[in-house]
């Protein structure tokens, strides 16, 4: 398992015995979003980047399991990393753009994030099915907090 452990990533066994912390290049104000994708090839996580802009300034990184090559796969903040596809082609993640709180998706490689989401409120939680043809996240669009799922096979809206 990877626990956070003050802001450093730390790797422990499943009885709690402590594996190393895990060198991301000084990095040492990562959030509690991170995780490995399916495969266990790539760590997925959120840092915070009070230098970039205080406050809300997290974003999202991708590096290699151990820690290597490590780069930074949204530009914008802030955003928070929740979810990859099986196929570790998308991350999809909330993010405050414009004043809302929105899902996106970009390519884990590069490229340009998505909205996928447009509604008044708060979407988070965004999260692949074990197939990647949905995309479960949670939304306090009517008020109250409820469990949505967008066909990822759609355009986006």
């Amino acid at each position: 398992m990877i626990i956070n452990a003050a802001g450093l990533l730390e790797k422990i066994d499943l009885k709690g015995k402590q594996l190393g912390k895990i060198n991301l290049d000084g990095i040492n104000t990562v959030n509690n979003d991170h995780g490995l994708t399916f495969d266990g090839k790539f760590l997925v996580f959120s840092k915070n980047d009070e230098a970039a802009a205080p406050g809300n300034n997290s974003r999202v990184y991708v590096t290699n399991a151990e820690g290597s090559n490590l780069r930074l796969v949204t530009p914008d903040f802030p955003s928070y990393w929740h979810g990859i596809s099986p196929d570790n082609k998308y991350l999809v993640y909330t993010a405050q753009r414009n004043g809302e709180w929105d899902i996106y998706r970009i390519p884990t490689a590069s490229g340009t994030e998505e909205k996928i989401t447009d509604a008044k409120g708060l979407d988070d939680g965004p999260e692949y099915n074990y197939d990647g043809n949905w995309i479960y996240f949670n939304s306090h669009r009517t008020g109250k907090m409820h469990l949505y799922r967008i066909n990822t096979s759609f355009n986006y809206v």
